[in-house]
């Protein structure tokens, strides 16, 4: 092969990387704005945020040792964010809305929203509820596992401290 075939060869490869790792780039730097935010919330209430974790357009964690979940969500450059103590709650559970319609005759069902819903220990608190996923702002990308898994974490830690 000569010089020339290489240098081609070399700028079409770079050609075909380049927006993969831009992708890659931008990404990181979304979730460190993201996780700063929720560090944010969690250090004006006194917690440090051990564990987290990234889905989509939001990040969820926890302060394992003072029993608190945070939430931090940016949607359509609107951003949310919220927190649960644990100590106020009785149970948590994945809440996954649904809908049936018929298409070519099978019916189909269309996950409509999926949140996390925190139920107060005492009936004075009102429900807290974190959405997950909404089917008027994006495509479902795994929330559904990670409400499963956040809610059986939650109620496990709530089972331990009562």
């Amino acid at each position: 092969m000569d010089l020339g075939s290489i240098t081609v060869g070399t700028i079409i490869v770079a050609i075909c990387i380049i927006p993969f790792v831009m992708m890659a780039i931008n990404k990181k730097k979304k979730e460190n704005k993201m996780l700063q935010a929720l560090n944010h919330i969690a250090t004006t209430q006194n917690h440090t945020v051990s564990d987290y974790e990234f889905c989509g357009d939001f990040v969820i964690g926890r302060d394992k040792e003072l029993n608190a979940i945070f939430f931090y969500k940016e949607s359509n450059g609107q951003a949310q964010s919220s927190s649960v103590d644990l100590s106020t709650i009785k149970n948590c559970q994945a809440v996954k809305g649904h809908r049936n319609i018929k298409s070519d005759g099978e019916q189909l069902t269309i996950t409509e929203r999926v949140a996390l819903a925190f139920t107060p220990s005492n009936g004075a608190n009102q429900e807290v509820s974190f959405t997950l996923y909404d089917v008027d702002n994006m495509q479902l990308n795994g929330e559904i596992q990670l409400a499963d898994s956040w809610s059986a974490l939650i109620n496990k830690k709530l089972q331990i401290a009562s």
